[in-house]
């Protein structure tokens, strides 16, 4: 199984972060953010990754413009200046995360959280961060993964069924080898959010992990169905593996002949049809 990434579009997309706001009743959810509020200055722009074989497991998508839902005494019991510190903190984590760098990110968003407790979008925030660092380093990532799980579940008693906690929750358990309980966090994503593209990509590398081909190609082929080029990717690779090269091919040519697609990702593509002798 591929480990996650934070494509944030993207979360993706993703790895497009979420930076919190003081302001009342200005909810969004599932969205990716371009930028951050605080401040004139812009975090650096991520590299995109190569392209690669195997579909990329991404944590939670994080949210553009979220207001967490505040009451008016919640409001009044952060003060003005402890509000500029929050959105320093939150500007600078973002910064740190779009360039990779995850413990400065981390640590600024837990300076965040000092000030603001039960804000379940930053718990949610350093739940993705953790995750990327459990993945980047063999050595921490069970102390990460698990330290990931408290925060989405801390989030989670905050806000229930918040999505991106519940997709956090799932790529922790499976990368910790718990399948069945991962499986059911993102399980009940789709149950909440019928078309969330990052839990279906997440349960189509699950499936394909544990040999249930057939399973893995109904989620890679749902993602094709909407454009995502992941889809297309790991729909082809399952087919490859059931020795049905003709359908492979066929995904292969599609995504060659996307104007869309990178040229990096049209060139694996290519690559493969020489391989399949198509």
């Amino acid at each position: 199984m591929e480990e996650p990434s934070v494509t944030k579009e993207p979360v993706k997309e993703k790895a497009s972060q979420e930076q919190p706001s003081k302001q009342d009743k200005k909810q969004s959810v599932s969205k990716d953010a371009k930028g951050v509020k605080a401040g004139d200055a812009k975090p650096p722009k991520k590299k995109k990754p190569k392209p690669r074989e195997d579909a990329v497991k991404e944590t939670a998508k994080k949210e553009k413009d979220f207001s967490p839902a505040y009451d008016s005494e919640k409001l009044q019991q952060i003060k003005p200046r402890d509000t500029q510190k929050l959105d320093a903190h939150l500007h600078i984590a973002k910064a740190y995360e779009s360039k990779r760098e995850y413990h400065q990110a981390l640590q600024s968003y837990k300076r965040a959280l000092e000030i603001d407790p039960d804000n379940y979008i930053i718990m949610n925030n350093i739940s993705s961060v953790l995750i990327n660092m459990g993945a980047a380093d063999d050595k921490t990532r069970l102390s990460r993964f698990q330290e990931a799980i408290q925060y989405s579940k801390n989030a989670l008693n905050i806000k229930k069924d918040y999505v991106p906690s519940l997709i956090n929750l799932g790529i922790a358990s499976l990368q910790l080898g718990n399948f069945t309980e991962g499986e059911s966090y993102l399980t009940k994503v789709l149950s909440i959010e019928p078309s969330n593209n990052l839990a279906a990509l997440n349960l189509a590398i699950l499936y394909e992990k544990r040999g249930e081909h057939d399973k893995a190609y109904d989620y890679f082929s749902k993602l094709s169905s909407t454009g995502d080029i992941r889809g297309y990717l790991g729909a082809a690779r399952i087919l490859e593996k059931q020795g049905k090269v003709s359908e492979a091919a066929r995904f292969y040519r599609e995504i060659i002949s996307k104007t869309t697609v990178d040229s990096n990702t049209k060139r694996f593509a290519t690559e493969r049809l020489q391989q399949l002798g198509q």
